[in-house]
């Protein structure tokens, strides 16, 4: 952590992984939750490979990332300025500087600013829900970061099918409900669906979420892995999803 550090009022420092790895939030603003350190996690990087975040929010997938997997480079992309500030203090905070940088732009529009094919891997965890669909969050941060009120699925594969070249990945964490739309919109740009799995709650409850990854162009052929169970019976987290806020230095 960058030594002299200062909190802004409003700020407060959590530990990703203790002792190592520092992300900042605020209380009037979308809180990270555990999907993003689900889909920051099942991602397989490459060293070489050059990343972008869509729709960064914290930039919590950008961090683990960056200190877990080590690409070449980073982006992360946020259409909220203030999130996109805090998320940069967060990338200074950690002195991630060389690696990640963040972006307040709208990904709807990436093509004023970004070549096409640029990037080997989009990673997203984006708002899940359509918007007019439940109650819309009176704050405007939070309904932005749950409702699709900036961001629909074919806005997101649109960016990612504009900044994945051939043989590149697009990875995503979405609703299970929604898995329907997510294979339509995907194969619409290409993209063919390499890898899957689940995500259940509790293991007596039904899969809610879903883990997603596609390649540009791939060929035919998807794997099924088992499904992950976050919350035993005693309401803690699974050994699969402890190890996920460690870090072994390998």
């Amino acid at each position: 952590m960058k030594k002299d550090f200062q909190l802004l009022p409003g700020e407060e420092l959590h530990q990703l992984i203790e002792d190592k790895l520092y992300i900042l939030q605020k209380q009037d603003q979308f809180r990270f939750g555990i999907d993003s350190v689900l889909l920051a996690n099942w991602v397989k990087v490459r060293r070489r490979d050059k990343v972008v975040d869509l729709g960064t929010g914290s930039g919590i997938i950008t961090l683990l990332l960056a200190f877990k997997q080590n690409p070449k480079e980073i982006l992360g992309i946020e259409i909220q300025e203030q999130m996109a500030a805090l998320a940069k203090r967060s990338v200074i905070l950690n002195e991630l500087e060389a690696q990640v940088d963040i972006l307040h732009y709208d990904l709807r529009l990436i093509k004023e600013v970004k070549l096409p094919n640029c990037f080997s891997l989009a990673i997203s965890n984006p708002p899940y829900f359509p918007k007019g669909s439940g109650a819309i969050n009176p704050t405007d941060a939070k309904a932005i970061a749950r409702h699709e009120i900036y961001c629909t699925i074919k806005d997101l594969v649109d960016a990612a099918a504009f900044l994945v070249g051939t043989g590149g990945k697009f990875a995503m964490i979405h609703r299970a409900e929604r898995i329907p739309e997510i294979f339509q919109r995907l194969m619409e740009k290409r993209f063919e669906i390499k890898r899957m799995r689940l995500i259940q709650p509790r293991i007596n409850q039904e899969p809610n979420l879903v883990l997603i990854e596609s390649i540009k162009d791939g060929k035919p052929g998807l794997k099924i892995e088992p499904n992950l169970v976050i919350y035993d019976e005693n309401g803690n987290y699974t050994d699969d999803v402890q190890k996920m806020y460690s870090y072994d230095g390998g």
